[in-house]
């Protein structure tokens, strides 16, 4: 729960530093398409650990968003020292 909590608050900074409104609720569905190849390799993944598409999906793109996030962060932080030193 914390992370999520850490995200938003994430969000809400860069919104802020890009002098953007925050985006209204989101509400979990996201529209998806790729070609018949990558949706083969997704199923398979899933497969192999014991999920669904859909809870296999959400895991993956969540990891991929939170490293994404982060790396931001860390580079925004590293900028700040730079400027500032």
């Amino acid at each position: 729960m914390q992370s999520f909590h850490d995200s938003v608050d994430a969000y809400l900074a860069f919104c802020k530093e890009l002098g953007e409104s925050p985006e209204k609720a989101f509400s979990g569905h996201i529209p998806f398409r790729t070609n018949a190849e990558h949706h083969r390799n997704i199923l398979i993944a899933s497969r192999l650990v014991n999920k669904s598409i859909n809870a296999w999906m959400d895991e993956a793109l969540t990891e991929a968003a939170e490293r994404i996030i982060e790396d931001f962060e860390k580079q925004t932080v590293q900028e700040k020292e730079l400027i500032s030193a």
